[in-house]
C-alpha cells in the first residue's frame, strides 16, 4: 500500500469518525432541548406568556431577556439541566412558541374540540393547562398553584360562591388513581379555603379511593366522566 493511498484511507476514515461524532453530538442536544421543553420552568413561562396575550400568537419578543435568565437560575438546580447554556433555553422557548402558533392557526377551537386521545398525549403540566384552558371558557376564574409545594392542589377555580380545588393526574389507563390524591386534595382544599375539592383523571380510580372521596366529600371525575365534560355533557 503506497503513502498516497494511506493518507486517503485514513482521510476517510477521519471524515467518517467526525460525521458521526457530529451525529452523535446532534442527536444529544436534541434530547436536551425535548427533555427542555418539558421542564416545568419553561412550560410555566410560555403558559404565563400566552394568559397575558390571551387569543392571539405569541412572538420571541414576548419572553423577555430577564425572564430567560431567571429560568436558566431555576433549572441551575436541576442536575440533569447543570451544563445547559443560554442558547439552550432560548432554543426551547422558540421551538415551543412555535408549536404554540402553529396549534393555535392550525385549530383556533382547540379546546372545544379536543378528545381524549389528545389528552393522552399531553404531559402532566399540560394537562393542568389544558384544564386551566376548558374551565375558563366554562366561566371559571382559575389559578394554577405553584409547581412545588402545591399541597396537593393543581388548579383553584373560582366562579360566585364556588372556590374549587382540583388535583389533576394525567395517568395512563392502566394506572388508577388511590387514596393518596385524594387525601392531598382534601387538606388542599382546607389551605387555599376552597368550599369544594375534586380530582380529574384520565383514568380510574381504585375502590378505596371511591370510598374515600364519598365519604369526605370529595367529587371524582374518571375518564368517562372527563369525556363527558369535554362533551358538554357533564359540569362540575
Amino acid at each position: 500500500m503506497d503513502i498516497r493511498t494511506i493518507y486517503i484511507s485514513f482521510a476517510v476514515t477521519l471524515i467518517i469518525f467526525l460525521v458521526l461524532k457530529y451525529q452523535q453530538f446532534v442527536k444529544e442536544q436534541k434530547l436536551l432541548i425535548d427533555r427542555l421543553k418539558k421542564s416545568h420552568a419553561i412550560l410555566k413561562q410560555i403558559e404565563v406568556t400566552s394568559y397575558f396575550k390571551g387569543q392571539g400568537a405569541i412572538s420571541y419578543d414576548d419572553v423577555r431577556e430577564v425572564e430567560i435568565n431567571r429560568i436558566m437560575r431555576e433549572l441551575g438546580s436541576e442536575i440533569y439541566f447543570r451544563k445547559i447554556g443560554i442558547s439552550h433555553v432560548r432554543k426551547a422557548i422558540y421551538e415551543l412558541i412555535d408549536e404554540f402558533n402553529g396549534t393555535l392557526i392550525k385549530n383556533r377551537n382547540y379546546i372545544e374540540k379536543t378528545e381524549l386521545i389528545d389528552i393522552d398525549k399531553l404531559e402532566g403540566l399540560q394537562f393542568e393547562q389544558f384544564l386551566r384552558k376548558f374551565f375558563e371558557k366554562q366561566g371559571f376564574k382559575v389559578t394554577l398553584t405553584p409547581g412545588t409545594g402545591d399541597q396537593g392542589v393543581d388548579l383553584v377555580l373560582m366562579n360566585g360562591n364556588r372556590k374549587i380545588a382540583v388535583q389533576a393526574k394525567r395517568y395512563s389507563q392502566h394506572i388508577k388513581v388511590g387514596n393518596s390524591a385524594i387525601q392531598e386534595v382534601y387538606t388542599g382544599k382546607q389551605f387555599y379555603s376552597c368550599n369544594e375539592a375534586c380530582v380529574i383523571t384520565t383514568s380510574t380510580f381504585t375502590n378505596q379511593a371511591v370510598t374515600l372521596a364519598n365519604k369526605v366529600g370529595v367529587k371524582l371525575v374518571n375518564r368517562k366522566e372527563l369525556k363527558r365534560l369535554l362533551d358538554g355533557d357533564l359540569k362540575i
